[in-house]
């Protein structure tokens, strides 16, 4: 797994140079297959996004549960603490929709 750190640009816009280029966290990384999760500090906090699809994939989840997990997702980002997106892209394939799981 590999760490992404934030960069931290003008207007509160936080990219990661990705296998693609420099993605927009909140955009690309959020609906990645690839993400882990957010680091903050020295915890992993795994990505809500991610969770609440496995669980609507498999029944158990409402649409309201991944617009609040959007919206944790970017709480998290937004945390002055949180450093870094964990990534499992170990094929250098970048950006790939959550949807494609």
């Amino acid at each position: 797994m590999k760490t992404l750190p934030f960069i931290r640009g003008p207007n509160d816009r936080i990219t990661v140079q990705c296998a693609t280029g420099e993605v927009p966290v909140h955009t690309r990384c959020a609906y990645c297959r690839h993400c882990h999760g957010i680091r903050v500090q020295k915890r992993l906090t795994p990505s809500p996004i991610t969770q609440a699809y496995q669980k609507i994939q498999r029944g158990q989840a409402s649409d309201q549960e991944l617009l609040n997990a959007g919206l944790m997702f970017n709480t998290l980002v937004a945390d002055a603490r949180a450093e870094a997106i964990e990534c499992g892209d170990e094929k250098g394939e970048g950006y790939c929709r959550i949807t494609s799981l």
